[in-house]
């Protein structure tokens, strides 16, 4: 007699089932991923242009500034060289390096003021800036030390 290979279409289903309760629980843990994944590469992304600003200054032995567009951090940052030193970007005068559209998925609280980057790549004072993350329940800090390094960090919000 000829043996028969293969799966009953009852071991199949069984499969089917397991494979659909699996992907159940994987399919939501993903989709957070996927959220935390962007959130972390936009706070990348406005930490990497301060650096930017500050490599620039070094670089170009001069003041950079890095003001927020419209005086709104979330609409995206301007860094540039104030050639007029008026504290403001201006079209005709100051020398644009980097524009940086509004950042997608995150709102950013800042500093009221420009951060001025001097030619040794100090900052003059520490900039705080704050991502809240209502999801996860957390805040994400960068901060710009007078040093003019930038560091991130998350925290608890406060309740």
């Amino acid at each position: 007699m000829k043996r028969e290979y293969g799966f009953t279409l009852i071991e199949l289903m069984i499969a089917m089932a397991v494979l659909a309760i699996v992907a159940g629980f994987g399919v939501p843990k993903l989709s957070a991923l996927i959220q935390n994944n962007r959130l972390i590469a936009e706070i990348n992304l406005f930490s990497a242009e301060l650096q930017y600003a500050r490599s620039e200054a070094i670089r170009r032995t001069g003041d950079v500034v890095v003001s927020p567009n419209e005086n709104n951090w979330s609409k995206g940052l301007t860094i540039y060289i104030d050639q007029n030193g008026n504290g403001s970007f201006d079209n005709g005068t100051d020398t644009p390096l980097r524009i940086t559209p509004a950042l997608n998925h995150i709102t950013v609280t800042g500093p009221a003021s420009n951060i001025v980057f001097s030619s040794d790549g100090f900052a003059g004072a520490t900039s705080n800036f704050t991502i809240p993350d209502s999801r996860a329940g957390k805040n994400y800090t960068i901060t710009v030390t007078p040093s003019g390094s930038t560091k991130v960090k998350s925290q608890a919000q406060a309740s």
